[in-house]
């Protein structure tokens, strides 16, 4: 053993790791689904005591001989997590597939140690290997290169593989390869409604609610986060399919896909409202002098396109900027949805706002935005520029790093939408009807 990394047979390496892994992980994760809040053990599971937990021994040990151990990490951490959320679902199957993507893939970043263990071993070896041989005098041979590089290659598409004589790579491009293939296999393999969910989930900015911490403003309620997180899994909500009991004329499926867009119980005004009010308190810490609800902005209309208006936003011209949030799982979006990131909001945005308000905003002198967001977080992508605009504002009035506030932007923003759809899934169980 060197440094706490062991060396010799296959056998003493799987049993040495073995013993490590028994000593004092089980006791953690059994007491973290005993935890009173989920959120908040997700988030230690995935900082503390998932992946981060065996990464060392990927990184020194061959892969070919500590799979078996690899495979029961993962299977620790599967169960963990089916304790979290107090729900279980089979081996390889699309949710535990997107489980172990990064969030950047629509996952929730519970990485799998089997999957990466070839190429955290690579990277090591490669990123040493000069610096090896500079010691040694001497060219380097290691027996289990090539088995590593077979085991990782055939998970890759021919463009991403990875030749001995490359230059080394860091861990993170080659794990990221590896999600790659895997979001690629995900996508050839599920259903056209899982295919565009998970597309969805990897909108920029959309998985911001997974990492955040459980705080005042980012907090959920227990059933609000399991909710929130079988949604984004597509783990079924509901035991069958009813009509659903807000509004009596839509069938409610078993994912609850409905309930982001029932018209009803005023749900969809209140969730309006939140983003509104987020960005507000934004544009009030830039200093913009932001309005809510401008009225008269249109002659001869009682029309209030302004969910914010924003006055001498540039040019000498105010900005009205108009809100929305649309499901990209509705029957007229959800095909070119599982083919195009963000493109329901870009296509609700031009169809339900442009086209309806620009060129009569524009005639009173004003310019027009809408921001309209996925239920699965996404933003449309003419929005970009004027959140940079913002945060940089915000940034540079509270002299505060650019970085942290749109870390809280998007955070906040992100726990607003997400325990907004969670609280509409919550109220319409069939057990909640006061029919």
């Amino acid at each position: 053993m060197i440094l706490g990394s062991p060396i010799g047979s296959k056998e003493f390496c799987e049993s040495f790791l073995q013993d490590k892994i028994n000593k004092k992980l089980p006791i953690l994760l059994e007491n973290l689904t005993r935890l009173d809040n989920p959120q908040a053990s997700y988030l230690i599971l995935l900082f503390c005591a998932s992946f981060c937990k065996i990464v060392w021994y990927i990184r020194t040990v061959p892969s070919d001989l500590i799979a078996v151990n690899c495979q029961n990490f993962d299977d620790l951490i599967l169960k963990t997590f089916e304790g979290i959320l107090a729900c279980g679902f089979s081996s390889q199957t699309v949710k535990q597939m997107q489980m172990q993507l990064s969030t950047k893939f629509g996952g929730i970043g519970l990485r799998s140690a089997r999957n990466h263990a070839s190429a955290g071993y690579i990277s090591s070896f490669f990123s040493s290997k000069s610096l090896a041989q500079s010691f040694l005098q001497t060219p380097i041979f290691n027996p289990h290169i090539e088995s590593c590089l077979s085991s990782l290659n055939c998970t890759l598409p021919e463009e991403d593989r990875v030749e001995f004589s490359s230059e080394p790579l860091q861990q993170k491009t080659l794990s990221a390869k590896i999600d790659r293939a895997i979001s690629t296999q995900l996508s050839a393999e599920c259903s056209l409604i899982d295919k565009a969910r998970i597309l969805c989930c990897s909108a920029p900015h959309a998985s911001s609610w997974i990492r955040a911490l459980p705080t005042s403003l980012n907090k959920f309620s227990n059933l609000e986060w399991v909710i929130a997180m079988k949604r984004w899994l597509g783990i079924p909500i509901y035991n069958e399919e009813h009509m659903c009991v807000a509004c009596h004329k839509q069938i409610m499926d078993i994912h609850g896909h409905h309930a982001a867009v029932c018209p009803v119980s005023g749900d969809r005004v209140k969730r309006h409202n939140a983003l509104r009010d987020c960005f507000h308190e934004f544009c009030s810490n830039a200093a913009w002098g932001p309005v809510k609800e401008k009225p008269f902005l249109l002659p001869f209309s009682s029309e209030r396109p302004a969910d914010i208006f924003v006055p001498n936003f540039s040019g000498g011209k105010g900005l009205v900027v108009d809100f929305a949030c649309t499901c990209p799982i509705q029957q007229k979006y959800v095909r070119p949805a599982s083919q195009t990131v963000s493109f329901t909001c870009n296509k609700y945005a031009q169809e339900a706002k442009y086209d309806i308000y620009e060129s009569r905003v524009k005639s009173e002198g004003h310019l027009y935005l809408p921001i309209v967001f996925e239920s699965f977080g996404g933003m449309s992508d003419d929005a970009v520029d004027f959140v940079k605009k913002m945060l940089q504002s915000v940034s540079t009035r509270i002299n505060e790093n650019k970085v942290l506030v749109s870390k809280l932007f998007y955070e906040q923003i992100s726990c607003i939408l997400m325990r907004s759809i969670a609280k509409s899934l919550i109220s319409r169980f069939p057990e909640f009807s006061m029919a």
